[in-house]
């Protein structure tokens, strides 16, 4: 049990802490299935047993997450045995072990093979004081680490964590000769919005274009807030054409979409500057080149998306035939979820 309770207090990974409980378990107790639960917030993480999920464990799960959907299911066992196969469990002989933070919730699920010895209890209640002390510190580091990340007011990647992921994208593209664009998007005349309502209500314009945004790109997407009232949007393997394309749909997605701050609606329109990654290009390069299209297009009338490499006359031609392609193309919305 001490070289277990090592091997835990070692562990920095939730999925290496839940693992080596797993494990200890089932050496010192000898559970039969074996299933761990976990809920943060909004999200409910599940590791199981592949045998018991499917079973009563399932519905018990459920029964103690009342108003949480299971985000994610991970299965121990690395044979990729078909989940909830076994034979069904008693729910009587399922145990469940509860542990309650500030912050967390979790609950361990046991069945045990024997009789519980006079020793079962203790060594249940020093497995889970082992585990509520990591996984406290894990989740705290993992908490630390999200809000060094994000940006405060909007919940975007911030500019640090931006050029960290743009980084690592380009290494990729350019190893691989793949595609990789960004786009770069101004709320117009958000001066005047701060003027007329105050700053608070600038900051919530900002806060739902944040999330009205979050709603309209790909989960392979990203985005950043990158300066006062400019986002990034980064688009890992996609052509310059889709993402100009990608960005007129924002563009007039946007445009009829008025911001609610109380009883008024407030519309909102943004400028959108494009540029596609080119061979031998970096990170610098490819910003400056993108916020170059972005004040291209506040100086020549705002609320328009300028494309790298294409003259006005062009852009706009391209951008009304990509307009006219995506009536018959799948929703930029519908395909993000998918």
């Amino acid at each position: 049990l001490i070289l277990h309770m090592q091997q835990i207090h070692g562990s920095a990974e939730i999925a290496e802490i839940v693992r080596e409980i797993s494990i200890c378990l089932k050496d010192v107790l000898n559970y039969e299935l074996f299933g761990f639960a976990l809920q943060e917030s909004s999200s409910l993480h599940v590791w199981v047993d592949p045998r018991s999920y499917g079973n009563a464990i399932s519905a018990t799960i459920e029964a103690d997450f009342p108003s949480h959907n299971i985000d994610e299911i991970y299965y121990f066992d690395d044979s990729n045995a078909t989940a909830g196969q076994g034979a069904p469990i008693s729910g009587d002989a399922l145990q469940s072990y509860r542990l309650v933070d500030k912050e967390w919730t979790a609950v361990l699920y046991i069945l045990s093979k024997t009789k519980n010895s006079p020793h079962h209890r203790e060594a249940v209640e020093i497995i889970l004081e082992a585990a509520r002390v990591v996984l406290g510190k894990s989740l705290m580091i993992k908490r630390l680490e999200s809000d060094a990340a994000l940006d405060h007011l909007t919940g975007c990647f911030n500019r640090r964590t931006l050029e960290k992921c743009l980084d690592h994208d380009i290494a990729v593209a350019q190893r691989y000769d793949g595609a990789m664009s960004i786009m770069i998007l101004d709320v117009d005349y958000f001066k005047r919005i701060n003027d007329s309502h105050g700053h608070l209500a600038g900051d919530s314009v900002l806060k739902e274009i944040a999330e009205f945004l979050r709603g309209i790109i790909r989960r392979s997407d990203y985005l950043a807030r990158y300066g006062g009232e400019e986002f990034v949007i980064c688009l890992p393997n996609t052509q310059l054409q889709y993402a100009a394309r990608l960005a007129e749909n924002i563009r007039t997605a946007l445009q009829n979409h008025p911001i609610c701050l109380g009883d008024r609606k407030v519309p909102v329109t943004a400028s959108f500057g494009v540029a596609a990654l080119s061979r031998g290009s970096d990170q610098e390069k490819l910003l400056a080149e993108a916020d170059k299209m972005l004040y291209h297009a506040k100086a020549t009338g705002r609320n328009r998306v300028c494309v790298s490499g294409l003259d006005d006359d062009l852009s706009g031609k391209i951008l009304e035939s990509l307009w006219v392609m995506s009536r018959d193309m799948p929703d930029t919305a519908v395909m993000a979820k998918q």
